[in-house]
């Protein structure tokens, strides 16, 4: 017995087949990061740094972090999450529920070669949740599960002489001018 079909029929698969192969060429594949999306990301999840005088950025995030709360300070070395945080800015990591954390959140991890990361977060997976460096523009390729992930990141502290992104510097006035109360002032 001879199968029939029709030629329209099959000129229709054929479009549709081009059609969806275009469309996962185009919108599918590799996802691409810039530093300039990373940092808007992070800026609405994470802490600005706390200016300090130049040398005393470690010994003021160790004498900050409440060990009793679970609070870790670290010495940030490499620019992989610049210009957020230069390096040289310590940073104090809270531990928390693996369950509590969201895209943007600064987090402090343990990589598969025994180096502590902290980078950004972008996506939750089923294996885990994948990080960034905010200055990168691939994915790291350990991800963050509740095994080796140390804690969200929570304060952290640079120097008052570092050179600063004007997105960063603007954010960081504006924290240390409501916390002041320079605008509730201004308001009154």
């Amino acid at each position: 017995m001879k199968a029939y079909f029709p030629r329209s029929l099959f000129r229709f698969q054929v479009l549709l087949a081009l059609v969806m192969l275009a469309g996962a060429l185009m919108g599918g594949g590799c996802a691409t990061y810039s530093p300039e999306k990373n940092l808007s990301l992070l800026l609405e999840s994470a802490p600005v740094p706390r200016l300090v005088p130049a040398g005393k950025e470690f010994a003021t995030a160790d004498r900050v972090a409440k060990p009793a709360a679970g609070d870790v300070a670290f010495a940030g070395v490499g620019e992989s999450m610049e210009p957020m945080y230069a390096p040289g800015t310590a940073i104090i990591a809270r531990k928390c529920a693996f369950n509590e954390l969201r895209a943007g959140m600064a987090v402090v991890y343990l990589n598969t070669d025994g180096h502590y990361v902290a980078h950004m977060l972008l996506e939750n997976t089923r294996r885990g949740w994948t990080a960034i460096g905010v200055n990168n523009a691939d994915p790291d390729a350990d991800l963050v599960t509740p095994w080796n992930l140390v804690g969200v990141v929570r304060e952290a502290f640079v120097a008052n002489t570092a050179k600063l992104n004007p997105m960063v510097a603007a954010k960081i006035s504006l924290r240390d001018s409501l916390e002041h109360g320079v605008y509730a002032m201004a308001a009154e």
